[in-house]
């Protein structure tokens, strides 16, 4: 909105993410390609309300910028800064695309800014625990952006949007189980409700600590991991949150172990901006090298583990498969990776 020139918002659904294929599946499922979905068509309309042009396309990224650059002079590109392979690869054919202009990156992605983690630490530690005491100690989260009052008041830019459909993704419509512990919809609007609802209708953040290894039920935890991985929701908003929470309630284990698990999500963050794709090689971040093969004919069979394993299958289903939980997660994985041992199948297989 500060930038002179008028501008164009813009969300693709890369036809090459949405064909591609990893020893055998698809690198989204239904359930997340649903909630992607929701969240854009959420983010359409709150645009629409700060008269903010916004076009949603389908295709190949660069393509579509080409596209775009044959009707307009893109001048500047803003985005997110991002440092693993697919993004950059795909940057590396925008800039291909659109040689001439220039590009704007924000690390909103963080709880906190990196500005004051590499201030703080000369190198991201191994160890979590060494990373959260070392940026606690003078914890400084950036304020939230104020959008609410922003309306875009430049020339308006037309760009027809595509019609996007989930079949047209690839997928067939399903009806989603009663049972499961992941019962919202995406986009802004839902995180925010999901975000008022656990902390202050229900003001269940106060036990949350006690509460959050729970199985069953859609309160036992905060379930804001989908919308954060979006972009939906952001974790300086919910960090800000909590602590007008603690005004108002006051603090507990339960307050600050939330944002203990925000500053967890960031730990990671900032292992693969530290290590870059050597998260994703086989040999890991340490460069240890263990036998394992890509045998393409023995992944299906861990549909049968899954089928097999009654604790694993009912945690399929109440969640969706859309986002496990960290209480699925791990028994899942400890279960992928004994099989893996004895089978010498690659464990980052279990993590498809």
């Amino acid at each position: 909105m500060q930038e002179e020139l008028p501008f164009l918002a813009l969300y693709v659904f890369d036809a090459e993410f949405f064909a591609q294929k990893q020893l055998g599946f698809r690198k989204i499922g239904k359930y997340r390609a649903k909630f992607l979905l929701e969240s854009v068509e959420n983010l359409r309309h709150n645009l629409a309300k700060q008269k903010t042009p916004f076009s949603v396309k389908y295709g190949k990224t660069e393509d579509v910028f080409k596209e775009i650059s044959e009707e307009f002079e893109i001048v500047k590109i803003f985005c997110q800064d991002e440092w693993t392979k697919e993004e950059v690869d795909l940057q590396a054919k925008i800039e291909k695309a659109i040689p001439a202009a220039n590009w704007e990156k924000s690390y909103s992605q963080f709880l906190v800014h990196p500005h004051f983690v590499f201030k703080t630490l000369d190198k991201i530690p191994m160890l979590f625990t060494a990373f959260r005491k070392k940026i606690e100690k003078n914890l400084l989260i950036r304020p939230e952006f104020e959008s609410d009052d922003l309306v875009y008041n430049k020339s308006e830019i037309h760009f027809k949007s595509d019609t996007i459909s989930f079949k047209w993704l690839g997928f067939e419509d399903f009806e989603t189980d009663k049972r499961t512990a992941f019962p919202f919809s995406g986009g802004e609007n839902e995180a925010l409700k999901r975000l008022h609802h656990y902390l202050w209708e229900t003001q269940n953040l106060g036990q949350y600590k006690q509460t959050r290894n729970g199985l069953v039920g859609t309160d036992y935890s905060s379930k804001f991991s989908a919308w954060l991985s979006d972009g939906s929701l952001s974790g300086v908003t919910i960090y800000h949150e909590i602590k007008k929470y603690e005004e108002e309630f006051g603090a507990n284990d339960s307050t600050y172990w939330l944002i203990f698990e925000l500053l967890w999500r960031d730990f990671f963050r900032y292992i693969s901006l530290q290590y870059k794709d050597l998260i994703f090689w086989k040999s890991g971040i340490n460069h240890q090298k263990y036998f394992a093969e890509n045998n393409n004919t023995f992944i299906p069979k861990m549909e049968g583990w899954r089928n097999g394993f009654r604790f694993r299958e009912c945690q399929y289903a109440r969640t969706e498969k859309y986002r496990l939980d960290e209480q699925s997660r791990s028994p899942k994985c400890s279960f992928v990776f004994l099989q893996n041992s004895e089978t010498g199948l690659e464990n980052r297989s279990g993590l498809l």
